[in-house]
């Protein structure tokens, strides 16, 4: 949706309707960080701080619902950009990025005991 110029304010209404719909359905919810880009993507300025709010809204929305946020930015960006060994483009993952993320979902998967 960012990269559609939705606003971010309209992006987390959204995703907090999901995540309530889920909570009331009591399934269990992982919130997960939305990646930054890498400066190969021509408004990674620009994008990376509309993503750096929606990370701040929807962390502050896992610890309201209390539910799990996973911050993958944590191992595939470095200063808030997407650290290019992980990209194809600026914007998606190869496969070493990938590798990472999974990592790290497994992590949770096994912590959360699923």
């Amino acid at each position: 949706d960012l990269y559609e110029d939705i606003p971010v304010d309209t992006i987390f209404a959204n995703y907090s309707k999901i995540v309530n719909r889920l909570i009331d359905n009591k399934i269990i919810s992982v919130i997960q960080s939305t990646l930054f880009v890498s400066p190969q993507w021509k408004r990674h300025t620009e994008k990376n701080k509309e993503v750096a709010k929606l990370n701040s809204l929807l962390e502050k929305l896992a610890l309201e619902k209390d539910v799990h946020y996973l911050n993958v930015n944590s191992v595939l960006s470095d200063g808030n950009i997407l650290i290019d060994e992980y990209t194809t483009d600026g914007v998606h993952l190869n496969a070493k990025g990938y590798k990472l993320w999974g990592t790290e979902l497994e992590k949770l998967i096994l912590e959360l005991d699923l």
